[in-house]
């Protein structure tokens, strides 16, 4: 064999060992942890954490929950204070206005004649217009508006009732036509004194009602009225206020009531287990047997909060 055969030996090949080692020296050993690739104990603090977190998201849930709740109670009962407050000043204005109406008609003819003795009245008109105009402008609670209707009303029979006496004051005072306008001036009495029932027999209770409900006290309440005497509601005693001849007298001589006012009962009595009366004294339960609520000399029931009298508290 010649010196070059010797130099053509085949070569060697690299081992698969050496070419394992050569391409997997980068790889790194597979790990025991767990899929997340956080260890047990952190999964126990994150879910921790996470449940502190909503603890702590409902408890300020329920806090907010509660003072909203508190807050709409607050406005509630401020709202019902100030109806019931403004309610009593609008029904003392309003009894101080019939206090001034009642006074120039108890002058009659010496008020300085027929007209003047209208434009005061109309001028008397004038304020329980405004003072229904306000009623009619208070903010009323959901749980008063029964109570405003009825004080509307309240307070619009008296306006009615102004304006209408002070249309039949020169009919009255002439010689000719007073004994028709007498009477329609009694009749229009039948409005105050219907508006007084209006209010102390239907308005206050409610208003009464709605503050106990409510859990609001010491409130004061006008229990004032309109009308200063049943007397009004005969046609001899507002003759005799205006200084003119009585229209209407029984054969025994005693007052008979305004044609229509009380054409089945006659003028108001006792009787009945109902006292009627003109005054601030409290209003007497039972109800009339007859009427839907109370009368004169009934009593505000003990569930609508107890009787209300000029000042009295709840």
């Amino acid at each position: 064999m010649s010196f070059f055969d010797e130099v053509d030996e085949p070569r060697t090949e690299p081992t698969p060992q050496r070419r394992r080692r050569n391409t997997g020296g980068g790889r790194r050993p597979p790990s025991r942890r767990p899929p997340s690739g956080r260890p047990p104990g952190d999964q126990q603090a994150i879910r921790l954490r996470r449940a502190i977190a909503v603890a702590a998201l409902v408890v300020v849930i329920i806090l907010v929950v509660i003072g909203v709740h508190s807050c709409q109670v607050s406005s509630r009962n401020n709202s019902l204070r100030d109806y019931n407050n403004n309610v009593a000043t609008i029904i003392q204005d309003s009894n101080q206005t019939g206090k001034q109406f009642f006074g120039v008609l108890s002058n009659g003819s010496r008020s300085g004649g027929a007209v003047n003795l209208q434009n005061q009245i109309d001028e008397a008109g004038v304020t329980a217009g405004k003072q229904l105009d306000r009623a009619k402008g208070i903010d009323v609670p959901g749980e008063v508006k029964t109570a405003q209707q009825n004080l509307v009303m309240t307070l619009q029979m008296r306006d009615d009732g102004i304006t209408n006496v002070a249309q039949q004051i020169q009919p009255a005072l002439s010689t000719a036509t007073s004994k028709d306008a007498v009477n329609n001036i009694a009749g229009q009495m039948a409005r105050f004194y219907a508006s007084d029932v209006v209010y102390k027999s239907y308005t206050l209770p409610l208003i009464a009602g709605a503050l106990k409900n409510a859990g609001i006290n010491g409130q004061q309440f006008n229990g004032g009225q309109f009308l200063p005497s049943l007397q009004w509601l005969t046609p001899s005693f507002v003759a005799q206020a205006l200084h003119v001849p009585s229209p209407t007298t029984s054969n025994t001589g005693t007052a008979k009531p305004a044609p229509g006012l009380f054409p089945e009962t006659g003028a108001p009595r006792s009787g009945d287990g109902v006292r009627h009366r003109c005054d601030d004294r409290p209003w007497q339960w039972p109800v009339h047997p007859h009427q839907g609520g109370l009368l004169p000399g009934a009593e505000i029931p003990a569930h609508a909060a107890g009787p209300v009298v000029p000042g009295h508290r709840l």
